[in-house]
Parts: structure tokens; sequence; C-alpha cells
């Protein structure tokens, strides 16, 4: 999860630029299911964008993407795994998305402080995590 030399601009080269990218980033998600629903979660760590789908109760499958990527990426998968059971899709800081770093997250073991401080946030203290290319690095970290 390393993120621009400063943490709270991301990696835009313009104002310009973030709308554009933000813009695309939101059609993406036409493509999940509907009825869902999106927040942003306040940590000491970051501002984390969180996508949810599913009935509320049951133990959640909690979708991490990929580098370079960002929760919309999960859409051929969410209605499926969503289907008897919470979906929480989070945006990884430092990565394509509406997440935003509040201090550098690039050691593993800062990703997986992140993870754990936004999981507490949302009130899940159990999960099935998905996870995929270097987002299994910090979740190693985290066990």
């Amino acid at each position: 999860m390393k993120v621009g030399r400063s943490p709270g601009t991301g990696r835009f080269t313009s104002a310009r630029a973030r709308e554009r990218f933000l813009g695309a980033y939101d059609r993406a998600f036409c493509l999940w299911p509907r009825p869902w629903a999106e927040q942003a979660v306040t940590t000491g760590l970051a501002v984390t964008h969180v996508h949810r789908y599913g009935p509320a109760g049951g133990v959640p499958v909690v979708l991490l993407h990929g580098a370079g990527s960002s929760g919309a990426q999960w859409y051929p998968f969410v209605a499926a795994l969503g289907a008897a059971r919470p979906v929480i899709a989070l945006d990884t800081p430092g990565d394509p998305g509406r997440s935003t770093a509040r201090v550098p997250l690039h050691p593993p073991g800062a990703s997986a402080a992140w993870l754990e401080e936004v999981l507490a946030a949302l009130g899940i203290s159990r999960a099935h995590l998905v996870g995929h290319s270097r987002i299994l690095a910090f979740l190693q970290a985290a066990e």
C-alpha cells in the first residue's frame, strides 16, 4: 500500500485528472448489483471508502482488491457472494479509488493495522477475507 509523497494528496496530476478518474470510478460501480451502499470510514491511518451489498446479518465476506485496482473489480462475484451474507469491499488507500491514507502504509504491518482499524470501525469481529495480489502479504502480517 505505498502512497504518494504526501499521503493526503494521492497520485493525481491535477484536480481535473482526479475528477475524470472518479467519474469513471463511479460509473464502474454501475456494474454492481442493486441495492448497494457506500460509506467513508475514518480511522487513525486512513479514510477508507467502503462498499456494501447483501443482507445485514451473518458473517460478512470482506473483499480486498489487488494492487492498482479498486472494489469495483469484484462486480462479477458480488451477487453470488451476497446472496446469503453481507459483502463488504474496501478500497485500499494508495490505490485508485476514493480512499486516502493519512500516514504512509507501505510496510505490510502498517497495512495490517489499517485493516484491523477499518474492521473494528465497521463493528466486524469475524469475517471471511477474500483477496489477491499483494494483499496477501499484509493479511499474513495481520495473523
